[in-house]
């Protein structure tokens, strides 16, 4: 009420009183959380009216929330907002500079203008050299500085510093900088740096540490800690840790937020093997991103990377192929570690396709992709994929060696999950049956129950597939129907149907439908119910929204499943499983 009483009373010149400002900005705020965006433009703006003599710090805020609400509400120019907000900043105190140029860099990170963010944060940092700044203010500091410097493949030698010291030197209770530096620091594996699990698992510890982080941290900790908890063998604890943080970002409408950890829960859901939440998520973040210009783009990389996983394992080979068709990716993501997901999502895609010629181009990609901190980006597991794919191309020696510096990669790492697979990738390079089937088994071992089904599962399936080739028909039944039974339960259909085929070859039963028919997906039900209509594949892609390509691939998983060869078969078919 005070607000539009405010701005009711305006002078000639269209202006509101200066003692105004403060409420205007605060309604404004309100407005914001309520999702009332135009409202919050509208009264920013009123709080930006004030004929102010000297640039004070609320001027400056104002201007970077506008900026912020306008981005959210898919203004095209929101961001000259933030440029005229770091021209005034250069006239204020130090210390409300620093607040400045923080609230900034927290904005344009948010944003996906990451090479921007690190310059607010890096002029922040020189400032803080020289004048005292609250514990909570360099915490935000430090980890925006961390996580922008990364992204941007260039490390921060100040922070760089600070972070080794709290690394080789530990404190018993670490204050708020060093707790928010060592929860970026732990969520560097993500971005590609080779950091072994007993010391993220006690960089996570130290960052979540016995009290609660100020609110102001938590949004970068989260993320930091989510990926990292996710990549060391903790992904119901990235989870539940993403739940609550998503909540609260819907709470507050903070779409920017919402959209920066979509993309980690559904990493955490694929790593925790549920399917379908994964797919869910990383759908959804990709439709806010398409369609807010106030999220951020990056975020999509590694979205993409996960549904093109989700939908593999699913079966959906035209989804997985879709989430990849991305032709202007160097452009959007080129030059960051986030890259180097998006590629090994989409070389997985190409060898599932048996393409391993491109898959191999693809993968030695990601790799220089995740070069750029210095690591290798091991954790994502490229290696495993990259030396079956030269094994498929006859380069069994290649394989080997590449398959080699992934089983020393894992040793070092110390994740079981990791390691069971690169002994499993090894497996799939040695010759002899037997032998490939007692790596397996040793490989399963050393998983612990309970955890890692789907990693279980595949390499199940493979142990089964080497016994039947070796002779050992009974047993090869025994391990193929214990991994099924873990396939049919995660739903991963993909999986089903190779198994089946095992099954059958060793002489079982397939499983599946009572009329032999592997089950439809969502999307191909309805792809296969237009053609049965007698639809085109154009006209069918155009209602769609998908390429004639993706039609076509779609359309030929159908064929497959449903035991026909081309769509004059498709009514009959249709109509008789109704």
């Amino acid at each position: 009420m005070v607000a539009d009483a405010v701005l009711s009373e305006r002078d000639a010149t269209g202006c509101v009183a200066e003692w105004a400002a403060p409420v205007l900005r605060r309604a404004a705020h309100r407005a914001a959380t309520a999702g009332d965006l135009a409202r919050a433009s509208t009264l920013l703006n009123g709080a930006l009216s004030v004929r102010a003599v000297s640039v004070d710090q609320g001027r400056v805020e104002a201007l970077i929330e506008l900026g912020r609400v306008e981005a959210s509400a898919g203004v095209p120019d929101a961001k000259q907002r933030w440029h005229s907000a770091a021209d005034l900043a250069v006239e204020l105190p130090p210390l409300r500079r620093i607040a400045a140029l923080v609230a900034l860099g927290e904005a344009t990170y948010a944003s996906g203008a990451v090479p921007l963010a690190r310059q607010h944060f890096t002029d922040a940092y020189d400032l803080a050299a020289d004048v005292e700044v609250d514990d909570e203010t360099m915490a935000r500091v430090v980890v925006g500085l961390s996580a922008a410097s990364l992204l941007t493949g260039r490390r921060h030698d100040g922070v760089a510093a600070r972070l080794s010291a709290a690394i080789e030197a530990p404190t018993a209770y670490p204050g708020v900088p060093t707790r928010a530096l060592m929860a970026g620091a732990a969520g560097e594996v993500a971005l590609g740096v080779d950091r072994p699990v007993p010391i993220v698992h006690r960089l996570i510890d130290g960052a979540v540490g016995d009290h609660p982080l100020p609110a102001a941290v938590l949004r970068p900790v989260v993320e930091s800690l989510s990926a990292a908890m996710s990549l060391t063998g903790r992904p119901d604890a990235a989870v539940a840790l993403l739940d609550d943080r998503l909540r609260q970002a819907e709470t507050d409408h903070d779409l920017p937020a919402h959209v920066s950890l979509l993309p980690l829960r559904a990493h955490a859901q694929l790593l925790a093997d549920r399917l379908m939440p994964a797919r869910t998520d990383a759908a959804r973040a990709i439709e806010l991103i398409a369609t807010h210009a106030g999220a951020s783009g990056l975020a999509e990389a590694p979205a993409r990377h996960v549904l093109a996983r989700a939908s593999l394992e699913l079966d959906d080979q035209a989804a997985a192929e879709a989430a990849c068709d991305v032709t202007d990716h160097r452009n959007r993501w080129g030059g960051t570690p986030m890259h180097g997901w998006f590629l090994d999502g989409a070389a997985r895609v190409h060898a599932a396709s048996h393409d391993h010629d491109r898959a191999v181009a693809v993968w030695r990609e990601a790799a220089r992709e995740f070069t750029l901190v210095g690591g290798t980006g091991g954790v994502c597991e490229w290696r495993d994929g990259l030396a079956r794919s030269y094994a498929a191309l006859g380069d069994l020696e290649e394989g080997r060696r590449i398959s080699a510096e992934q089983s020393a990669f894992a040793q070092a790492f110390g994740d079981v999950r990791l390691l069971a697979v690169a002994r499993a990738t090894a497996a799939a390079l040695t010759d002899d049956h037997l032998e490939a089937a007692h790596r397996l088994g040793e490989a399963l071992s050393g998983l612990p129950r309970g955890a890692n089904e789907l990693t279980r599962c595949r390499l199940g399936w493979e142990r089964g597939t080497r016994l039947r080739r070796a002779g050992r028909r009974r047993a090869a039944r025994d391990q193929l129907n214990a991994s099924l039974a873990i396939a049919a339960r995660l739903g991963a259909r993909r999986l089903v149907r190779l198994i089946g085929d095992e099954l059958v070859a060793a002489g079982g039963a397939r499983p599946g439908r009572s009329d032999g028919r592997l089950p439809l997906t969502v999307a191909e039900q309805e792809i296969a119910g237009l053609a049965a209509d007698g639809l085109g594949n154009a006209e069918i892609a155009r209602r769609r929204s998908v390429s004639r390509k993706t039609v076509e691939a779609q359309l030929s998983s159908v064929y497959r499943k449903l035991g026909i060869s081309n769509r004059n078969a498709l009514a009959g078919v249709l109509g008789a499983g109704r």
